[in-house]
């Protein structure tokens, strides 16, 4: 009995996780993704799952092994890195980004298409009043999304995605408009946020199962359970949609809208009735996001301010501050992300590294170091995104090793946990010791 009731909230969870990851960005990005790589699609989705599903599941892993919240993970870094990292990532991504985002994209493709004498606020009003209502039962959030609406949503995904297969927008691919692939896809995988939805709702979730009677050591194995099932899931339905998107690669170029893409792609696979089957998977799947984070959010803001606000009360305000953010549109917040994911995609992997192996960890000075170098790098990566930086900036990652593909921020945290390993033993007498018995010989 014991068994069966594991397996089945293993389900719910896995299910919820899938739901939670797989929100606005994540229907509307691979197929665009599919456009720009055409032919090499399949390096590209390897890309993609190492930002999207891989990195992601990691960190939910990696905070419940590490003591449960990403305070207790990011302990050796400083004791002010949490609330820092945490209100970049609640309030100036979930919050402004990630969120909005998701009633934004329900009236571009969910209802837009259908009803397009429609204002875009009258369907935020509606969808972000769902969302609060949906929120308000803490406890209630995974069981909801997880028992109800996803399984509606993968049904939903996976009938666009055989249709798709079953008459292809074209039978050839386009060669690929970027010169890596792999690369490419990777860095553009931080856009669909998942990293950052896993570091945010893992506090949910294990609420949830704290809430369920389960252990440390039955919730550790619960959520590597549900990690698989939701990565299964993702894998499949983020190749389907990249391959898709390269399938229409030779009819549609870079500037269409990413809304408009998907829309396009699946009137031509399915016809007319694809609209209304696309417009309640996209209006659940962006259900299921805004959810779980707007309680994460919501649970952080209590933290923050000592429980000083209701609950219910601090997810009614940021509702009404969603839908007057989700009025600006998928293209202009998607366009305000990129530097925010620029500097924070990095640091949730180097936190979810140190919630993974914290035990190889030579010294706290390994993740001062590896943070600090990085936040640096990142942040002169911001701002030429922004252009607000010299060209002495452009010039120093383009010297970085695999500055130019993407990937300086991993040399510059290397370098920084070797130096900061060095300073933190020499600071600590591990040398100083030898250094005088050198001397004294």
């Amino acid at each position: 009995m014991k068994n069966r009731r594991f397996i089945v909230d293993t389900i719910v969870v896995g299910f919820t996780l899938f739901a939670t990851f797989f929100g606005a960005g994540n229907l509307v990005f691979p197929p665009y993704m599919g456009i720009i790589v055409g032919e090499n699609w399949s390096a590209s989705v390897i890309g993609l799952a190492l930002t999207a599903i891989l990195v992601p599941v990691l960190s939910m892993i990696a905070i419940v092994k590490g003591g449960g919240s990403v305070k207790a993970v990011s302990e050796p870094i400083a004791p002010w890195f949490y609330k820092i990292f945490n209100c970049i990532t609640m309030y100036l991504i979930a919050l402004f980004i990630l969120i909005p985002r998701t009633g934004a994209t329900t009236y571009e493709v969910g209802f837009r298409s259908l009803f397009p004498w429609l204002p875009n606020y009258v369907v935020l009003i509606v969808f972000f009043t769902v969302v609060y209502f949906l929120t308000v039962d803490q406890l209630g959030v995974v069981d909801k999304i997880g028992r109800y609406l996803t399984p509606a949503l993968i049904a939903m995904v996976i009938g666009i995605i055989i249709f798709g297969m079953i008459n292809p927008v074209s039978p050839n691919m386009a060669a690929a408009q970027v010169d890596n692939s792999f690369g490419w896809a990777f860095t553009e995988g931080y856009q669909m946020g998942d990293l950052i939805t896993g570091l945010l709702f893992s506090s949910v979730m294990i609420m949830t199962i704290r809430h369920k009677k389960y252990n440390h050591q039955a919730g550790m194995r619960m959520t590597i359970w549900a990690s698989v099932i939701a990565s299964a899931l993702l894998l499949f339905i983020y190749g389907s949609l990249l391959w898709l998107g390269a399938t229409a690669s030779t009819i549609y170029s870079p500037d269409i809208e990413r809304t408009q893409l998907l829309i396009a792609i699946v009137e031509q696979t399915i016809g007319g009735a694809g609209k209304i089957i696309l417009s309640i998977a996209i209006t659940l799947a962006c259900l299921t996001t805004a959810t779980g984070l707007l309680a994460s959010v919501a649970n952080f803001t209590q933290e923050l301010t000592r429980q000083k606000y209701p609950y219910t009360f601090i997810v009614f305000v940021f509702c009404i501050f969603c839908v007057v953010q989700g009025t600006v549109g998928v293209e202009k917040i998607v366009g305000l992300s990129e530097p925010l994911f620029a500097v924070a995609y990095p640091l949730g992997i180097i936190v979810t590294l140190i919630g993974l192996f914290r035990k190889y960890i030579p010294n706290d000075g390994t993740t001062k170091g590896a943070v600090l170098l990085t936040s640096i790098y990142t942040v002169v990566e911001a701002l030429i995104q922004l252009d607000f930086a010299p060209k002495i900036f452009e010039d120093f990652v383009r010297i970085v090793p695999f500055g130019p593909q993407g990937f300086g921020w991993v040399t510059m945290a290397l370098l920084g946990a070797g130096i900061g390993t060095l300073v933190w033993k020499i600071q600590h007498g591990n040398y100083r010791g030898k250094i005088i018995k050198g001397y004294a010989k």
